[in-house]
């Protein structure tokens, strides 16, 4: 459903641009034009837009998300070194090595595995 009234996405988005983030926003339910409008970040083109991202915020597992082909992803995520996953979305995904994928707040998060210092 395309209601954003309520997204943690609008918070996360505006608290990043407070702090001088370059933000890039994508839903496949939106237009770039809504995106921009509603959220003040720039529109991002899925998947061909991750190649400008360091970090990947996955807030939603939207259908295009799931449904995305490992390769087509790898390719496209050439610069990203940090992976956030809401929902576990890309859980069972193969990232190149140099990419760190963390799942916060799906069924599988464990705050206490890992090095805090990563």
């Amino acid at each position: 459903m395309k209601i954003h009234t309520r997204s943690p996405s609008l918070q996360l988005i505006q608290d990043m641009q407070e702090r001088g983030v370059e933000v890039y926003a994508h839903d496949p339910l939106y237009s770039p034009s809504e995106i921009q409008g509603i959220t003040g970040a720039r529109p991002l083109r899925f998947p061909e837009g991750l190649r400008r991202c360091d970090t990947v915020i996955l807030m939603t597992g939207h259908t295009l998300y799931q449904t995305v082909d490992d390769a087509t992803l790898r390719t496209n995520l050439v610069d990203a070194v940090r992976i956030f996953d809401n929902n576990g979305t890309w859980l069972q995904r193969q990232f190149s090595d140099g990419t760190r994928y963390l799942e916060v707040g799906g069924r599988h998060f464990q705050p206490w595995q890992g090095n805090p210092g990563d």
